[in-house]
């Protein structure tokens, strides 16, 4: 369960840093 946190967590991270790159 732990690594399907770690996982989702990831993926908002790269989400988040792609959208500032965008911008």
């Amino acid at each position: 369960m732990l690594v399907l946190i770690l996982y989702f967590a990831l993926c908002l991270f790269a989400y988040m840093i792609s959208l500032n790159i965008t911008r």
